[in-house]
Protein backbone atom coordinates (compact mmCIF):
# COMPACT_ATOMS: atom_id res chain seq x y z
CA UNK A 1 0.00 0.00 0.00
CA UNK A 2 1.33 3.40 -0.96
CA UNK A 3 0.89 6.38 1.38
CA UNK A 4 0.09 9.63 -0.43
CA UNK A 5 2.93 12.23 -0.44
CA UNK A 6 0.85 14.72 1.60
CA UNK A 7 0.34 12.12 4.35
CA UNK A 8 4.03 11.18 4.28
CA UNK A 9 4.97 14.81 4.92
CA UNK A 10 2.53 15.01 7.83
CA UNK A 11 3.81 11.71 9.25
CA UNK A 12 7.48 12.73 9.02
CA UNK A 13 6.68 16.16 10.43
CA UNK A 14 4.91 14.61 13.43
CA UNK A 15 7.80 12.19 13.97
CA UNK A 16 10.29 15.04 13.84
CA UNK A 17 8.21 17.08 16.34
CA UNK A 18 8.07 14.14 18.78
CA UNK A 19 11.84 13.61 18.53
CA UNK A 20 12.48 17.34 19.03
CA UNK A 21 10.28 17.41 22.16
CA UNK A 22 12.07 14.33 23.56
CA UNK A 23 15.49 15.88 22.88
CA UNK A 24 14.41 19.14 24.56
CA UNK A 25 13.04 17.28 27.59
CA UNK A 26 16.30 15.34 27.91
CA UNK A 27 18.36 18.54 27.69
CA UNK A 28 16.21 20.27 30.34
CA UNK A 29 16.40 17.27 32.67
CA UNK A 30 20.14 17.03 32.17
CA UNK A 31 20.74 20.74 32.80
CA UNK A 32 18.58 20.72 35.92
CA UNK A 33 20.85 18.02 37.37
CA UNK A 34 23.90 20.28 37.27
CA UNK A 35 25.29 19.02 40.53
CA UNK A 36 28.84 19.18 41.81
CA UNK A 37 30.88 16.11 41.08
CA UNK A 38 29.99 15.22 37.50
CA UNK A 39 33.03 16.98 35.97
CA UNK A 40 36.80 16.42 36.21
CA UNK A 41 38.44 18.15 39.17
CA UNK A 42 41.70 19.82 40.03
CA UNK A 43 43.45 22.51 42.03
CA UNK A 44 43.88 25.92 40.46
CA UNK A 45 46.68 28.03 41.92
CA UNK A 46 46.93 31.79 41.41
CA UNK A 47 50.24 33.18 42.62
CA UNK A 48 52.15 36.44 42.87
CA UNK A 49 55.32 37.12 44.86
CA UNK A 50 54.97 34.04 47.05
CA UNK A 51 51.28 34.57 47.84
CA UNK A 52 49.03 31.77 46.61
CA UNK A 53 45.27 31.55 46.25
CA UNK A 54 44.28 27.90 45.80
CA UNK A 55 40.86 26.83 44.53
CA UNK A 56 39.29 23.38 44.23
CA UNK A 57 37.82 23.51 40.73
CA UNK A 58 35.53 21.54 38.50
CA UNK A 59 36.83 21.60 34.94
CA UNK A 60 34.49 22.39 32.04
CA UNK A 61 36.16 21.54 28.76
CA UNK A 62 33.49 20.05 26.50
CA UNK A 63 30.74 21.90 24.63
CA UNK A 64 27.85 21.08 26.98
CA UNK A 65 29.75 21.75 30.23
CA UNK A 66 31.22 24.97 28.79
CA UNK A 67 27.72 26.21 27.93
CA UNK A 68 26.11 25.00 31.17
CA UNK A 69 28.76 26.23 33.60
CA UNK A 70 27.38 26.78 37.09
CA UNK A 71 23.79 27.34 35.90
CA UNK A 72 21.18 25.95 38.25
CA UNK A 73 23.49 25.56 41.24
CA UNK A 74 22.32 26.96 44.57
CA UNK A 75 25.89 27.91 45.54
CA UNK A 76 29.52 26.85 45.43
CA UNK A 77 31.70 26.43 48.46
CA UNK A 78 34.37 28.75 49.74
CA UNK A 79 37.64 28.39 47.81
CA UNK A 80 35.84 26.50 45.06
CA UNK A 81 35.20 27.41 41.46
CA UNK A 82 34.69 26.29 37.91
CA UNK A 83 37.50 26.46 35.38
CA UNK A 84 36.55 26.74 31.71
CA UNK A 85 39.16 25.40 29.28
CA UNK A 86 38.33 26.64 25.78
CA UNK A 87 41.10 24.87 23.85
CA UNK A 88 41.87 27.99 21.84
CA UNK A 89 42.25 31.68 22.51
CA UNK A 90 39.33 33.94 21.79
CA UNK A 91 37.08 36.61 23.24
CA UNK A 92 34.86 34.00 24.88
CA UNK A 93 31.74 35.54 26.43
CA UNK A 94 30.28 34.50 29.78
CA UNK A 95 26.60 34.91 30.66
CA UNK A 96 24.67 34.40 33.88
CA UNK A 97 21.98 32.12 32.41
CA UNK A 98 19.99 30.43 35.21
CA UNK A 99 22.54 31.56 37.82
CA UNK A 100 21.39 31.86 41.44
CA UNK A 101 24.37 33.71 42.95
CA UNK A 102 26.86 36.40 41.82
CA UNK A 103 30.35 35.54 40.54
CA UNK A 104 33.79 36.98 39.94
CA UNK A 105 35.04 36.08 36.46
CA UNK A 106 38.82 35.70 36.17
CA UNK A 107 40.11 35.89 32.58
CA UNK A 108 43.28 33.86 31.82
CA UNK A 109 45.59 33.65 28.83
CA UNK A 110 48.66 31.41 28.67
CA UNK A 111 48.60 30.78 32.44
CA UNK A 112 48.49 34.53 33.29
CA UNK A 113 45.51 36.51 34.49
CA UNK A 114 44.65 39.26 32.03
CA UNK A 115 41.61 40.69 33.82
CA UNK A 116 38.93 40.26 36.47
CA UNK A 117 35.23 41.06 36.21
CA UNK A 118 33.93 41.42 39.76
CA UNK A 119 30.38 40.77 40.93
CA UNK A 120 28.63 39.54 37.79
CA UNK A 121 25.04 39.25 39.03
CA UNK A 122 22.23 36.86 38.09
CA UNK A 123 19.51 38.30 35.88
CA UNK A 124 16.39 36.26 36.69
CA UNK A 125 13.47 36.71 34.34
CA UNK A 126 15.55 37.96 31.42
CA UNK A 127 15.36 36.13 28.11
CA UNK A 128 18.52 34.72 26.52
CA UNK A 129 18.67 37.72 24.22
CA UNK A 130 18.45 40.16 27.15
CA UNK A 131 21.18 38.61 29.31
CA UNK A 132 24.40 40.56 29.81
CA UNK A 133 27.37 38.86 28.21
CA UNK A 134 30.71 39.56 29.89
CA UNK A 135 33.82 39.63 27.67
CA UNK A 136 37.53 39.54 28.53
CA UNK A 137 39.80 42.55 27.94
CA UNK A 138 41.72 40.46 25.39
CA UNK A 139 41.66 36.94 23.94
CA UNK A 140 41.76 34.20 26.61
CA UNK A 141 41.96 30.41 26.68
CA UNK A 142 40.66 29.90 30.23
CA UNK A 143 38.14 31.43 32.61
CA UNK A 144 37.82 30.82 36.35
CA UNK A 145 34.48 31.54 38.02
CA UNK A 146 34.45 31.97 41.81
CA UNK A 147 32.03 33.45 44.33
CA UNK A 148 31.63 37.22 44.08
CA UNK A 149 34.09 39.10 46.28
CA UNK A 150 36.70 36.33 46.30
CA UNK A 151 38.97 37.91 43.67
CA UNK A 152 39.22 41.15 45.65
CA UNK A 153 39.55 39.38 49.01
CA UNK A 154 42.36 37.14 47.73
CA UNK A 155 44.14 39.98 45.90
CA UNK A 156 43.74 38.41 42.44
CA UNK A 157 44.78 40.80 39.66
CA UNK A 158 46.08 40.99 36.11
CA UNK A 159 49.63 39.66 35.76
CA UNK A 160 49.27 36.91 38.38
CA UNK A 161 50.38 33.41 37.37
CA UNK A 162 47.54 30.89 37.14
CA UNK A 163 48.19 27.14 36.93
CA UNK A 164 45.99 24.05 36.92
CA UNK A 165 46.96 20.88 38.78
CA UNK A 166 44.57 18.16 37.58
CA UNK A 167 43.35 15.56 40.08
CA UNK A 168 44.63 12.06 39.41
Amino acid sequence: MRIPMKNQIILYGALFAVLAVLALALAIASSSKNQEGDLPRGKFVISREGNNAVFDVEIAEHAFSLMRGLSGRERIGENKGMLFLFGMQGRHGIWMKEMKFPLDIIWIRNDRIVGVTENAVPEPGKSLLELTVYYPPEAVDKVLEVNAGVAHARGVRAGDAALLERAR
